[in-house]
């Protein structure tokens, strides 16, 4: 009796359960990228990423209308399915990659969208609706970051999305158009506070590091980089840090130098040293 309680309730989360898809507000499935697969999210900062990139954007809540069958590599039945028919039909997909399917973006663990269809087209084959995975995992972001490439990552880390066949599955909720309305999710109102807290954080970093020229200028040029925080917010957050920075006292940094030669981490070494030099031109 207690097992029945315990499915039908994730069956119950499982249907009301809210996935988002953030895209620019003209949106239709002919300017999609994946043709055949529509992708979603049950984290709405993630929707919102993609929303933002559009002038004019949305992010759009769904239900799902009943259950569906999404191959999840985490689920033995699952992943064992796979890992059989790839054995059988001697694909050149090694068991490592496959276990990397269970927490790292298929993407990149698999090397290109490409090499990613060619294994949904297995799991379709088997009977699947869809699939799911982490996109953008932490892995994926430090080597993206590592090569310096020119391109916009999310803030957010291993984001949940399933990629579907068929959008006749979905029932839609809402529409939300602004940072306002989807404020009501805790999600996004809790990464408001982190931004803001950020903010601060990052001009006191560069005027402790730089000096308050260079610790202006780039605040004020990074305010364009939040994802929930406005330009005028971050811009006002920054003139408040400005307006309320105080100068470590010698006693702090002092207490600052004590902590980094107590504690062997790398590079605390040479920050330590660093502090050392500051704090004597300061005492002289």
């Amino acid at each position: 009796m207690e097992l029945k309680v315990i499915l039908n309730e994730q069956v119950h989360k499982n249907l009301y359960r809210s996935y988002f898809c953030g895209h620019q507000d003209d949106y239709d499935l002919s300017k999609a990228t994946f043709k055949n697969i529509s992708f979603y999210t049950t984290n709405p900062l993630y929707a919102l990423f993609y929303a933002k990139k559009n002038k004019h954007w949305k992010v759009t809540e769904y239900k799902l209308k009943d259950k569906v069958n999404i191959f999840n590599a985490r689920s033995r039945t699952d992943f064992d399915k796979l890992h059989k028919y790839i054995n059988e039909n001697s694909i050149p997909i090694s068991f490592d990659t496959l276990e990397d399917l269970k927490d790292h973006d298929w993407s990149y663990c698999l090397g290109s969208d490409e090499k990613r269809n060619e294994v949904l087209d297995i799991i379709f084959g088997l009977g699947y609706d869809g699939f799911f995975n982490y996109e953008y995992d932490k892995i994926m972001k430090r080597d993206i970051e590592a090569m310096e490439y020119d391109v916009d990552i999310p803030d957010t880390n291993n984001n949940p999305a399933i990629g579907i066949l068929s959008n006749d599955v979905f029932i839609k909720v809402k529409d939300y158009h602004s940072v306002e309305e989807l404020l009501k999710f805790d999600i996004v109102s809790d990464f408001l506070e982190d931004e803001k807290k950020k903010v601060k954080r990052n001009y006191n970093w560069l005027r402790n590091k730089f000096g308050k020229d260079t610790a202006y200028n780039g605040s004020m040029a990074v305010t364009d980089k939040y994802l929930v925080l406005s330009v005028d917010e971050a811009v006002e957050l920054v003139n408040d840090a400005v307006l309320n920075y105080k100068e470590p006292t010698i006693d702090e940094l002092k207490e600052q130098l004590i902590f980094l030669k107590s504690v062997h981490r790398p590079g605390f070494k040479d920050a330590a040293e660093r502090l050392e030099k500051r704090i004597n031109a300061q005492t002289k």
